[in-house]
């Protein structure tokens, strides 16, 4: 994964990319390819804020959040994008349709235990 690092009213650190660089890819284990993800650094007088946004070519993933110091900060943006990442790959995991699964072949049997062989309705594209 390719990272871009920007801070805003922050000085630099390399403690703090290298503990983001971690945590982003401990994250980023559901994603099934390399991405880019830029993050940036924004203090105010009292929080810090961290946005880190994701390209893949799967999408656009992006997530935001507010502490009181960066680390756990970033702690919440890792679930926040975690549970993103996790989400894309579920839906795109069961994308088949129900009626043709275990459990809706099932439903097509009736009580005496006959299974309806009629074809699946073939929907048309108008």
């Amino acid at each position: 994964m390719k990272f871009k690092f920007n801070f805003h009213q922050v000085d630099p650190s390399q403690a703090l990319m290298q503990y983001t660089r971690e945590e982003v890819e401990k994250a980023s284990r559901f994603l099934l390819t390399d991405a880019s993800c830029q993050v940036f650094y924004r203090t105010t007088r009292h929080e810090c804020q961290i946005q880190v946004d994701v390209n893949s070519p799967w999408g656009h993933f992006k997530a935001t959040a507010k502490a009181a110091n960066f680390y756990s900060a970033m702690d919440d943006v890792a679930e926040k994008l975690s549970k993103q990442f996790k989400k894309f790959k579920e839906k795109h995991q069961s994308h088949h349709k129900a009626e043709r699964s275990k459990q809706g072949r099932l439903k097509r049997v009736n009580p005496q235990l006959e299974f309806d062989s009629t074809p699946f309705p073939v929907k048309r594209a108008s």
